[in-house]
């Protein structure tokens, strides 16, 4: 059912599924077994991809590829700029803690089960990048875009591999498939002409479930466990872990709650000027008001570069598309 909802959820499921049967194949071959892939599995499977045609190969698709200007650049272009777009929706500057968060917990997961010094090494480095590249000065971040882009692409390679390893020698195929089946559904995007910031949402879900399990098999690893230090460090890291996830949850909630008073606002008036265009009044300017915080929002209009939302304004409130927009700050 998942599969006929959406192209990329189409192709997490596809590759879920897949790599699923290839895990039980594998084992029963381990263990020397008649190989036997459940029933469901195959109708699963079945489905799945029927979704996944349905979705992926539907005509509107093709239609908007055939008109964009996207797919007339160079190919090496084109994959290049979109690996850009991917890792920075992903594991970009904006989401540094979450992406720190990760490097420390992944790492230190691994370092303990293969019990290597060098990977915490590595962690201690990319750790050490993104605090460092998150305190320098203004200019100096913004030279440092392209090189972050980069290394969060060296991130990827590396902590990805180390977990799929991970999960392989563990025999924990079932969060194997699913880690693999997410950098599908990210990798299905290299070849769309727009990569919107909410196309991670479905790789997060997954590294929050990674996240999780590698946060309980720390807690339950020998070396934290036969020492009480490690112990007391360990819960008081997780505690605080909870501290900060439920204060940015919070911030979360109240930031849009804060701009729900605009947006309703300006749905107020855009709904009576378009109701009083609709009775024959003559309506030049209609004034908004500019959200409180634009990071509890996707696109505005009056963002540079996002000018285009007011034309779809205009469309849903059945106004002109002359008519213009003046946007103005809310006072405190």
């Amino acid at each position: 059912m998942a599969a006929f909802s959406q192209e990329q959820i189409s192709v997490l499921v596809i590759a879920w599924i897949a790599i699923h049967i290839l895990s039980v194949y594998w084992e029963q071959r381990q263990k020397n077994e008649k190989i036997h892939i459940p029933g469901y599995l195959i109708m699963m499977g079945i489905s799945a991809v029927l979704g996944g045609a349905i979705t992926i190969l539907a005509p509107g698709n093709f239609v908007r590829a055939g008109g964009d200007e996207y797919y007339s650049k160079n190919i090496v272009i084109m994959l290049i700029e979109n690996a850009g777009k991917i890792v920075n929706c992903n594991i970009g500057y904006w989401n540094w803690v979450f992406v720190l968060i990760m490097t420390v917990v992944f790492g230190t997961a691994a370092a303990i089960y293969f019990k290597s010094r060098k990977i915490m090494g590595v962690v201690s480095i990319f750790a050490g990048y993104y605090v460092l590249e998150r305190i320098l000065p203004g200019r100096m971040q913004t030279a440092l875009l392209l090189f972050g882009v980069v290394v969060r692409f060296v991130w990827a390679l590396y902590f990805f591999g180390i977990l799929s390893v991970y999960y392989y020698k563990r025999k924990n195929y079932l969060l194997l498939s699913m880690l693999i089946a997410g950098i599908c559904s990210q990798g299905a995007l290299i070849v769309s002409p727009i990569v919107y910031t909410r196309c991670h949402t479905v790789m997060e879900f997954i590294l929050h479930i990674i996240l999780a399990e590698c946060i309980i098999s720390i807690g339950n690893a020998d070396i934290v466990r036969r020492k009480r230090p490690r112990t007391v460090g360990f819960h008081l890291c997780v505690g605080f872990l909870c501290i900060y996830a439920l204060c940015n949850s919070c911030s979360i909630i109240g930031g849009y709650k804060r701009n729900d008073e605009i947006n309703n606002m300006n749905h107020y008036m855009l709904a009576e000027a378009g109701e009083s265009y609709k009775d024959g009044y003559e309506i030049e300017e209609v004034e908004l008001y500019k959200l409180y915080d634009d990071r509890y929002t996707t696109n505005m209009p009056y963002q540079e570069g996002y000018e285009y939302i007011e034309g779809w304004m205009k469309n849903y409130y059945e106004l002109p598309q002359e008519i213009r927009f003046y946007w103005w700050e809310m006072k405190e």
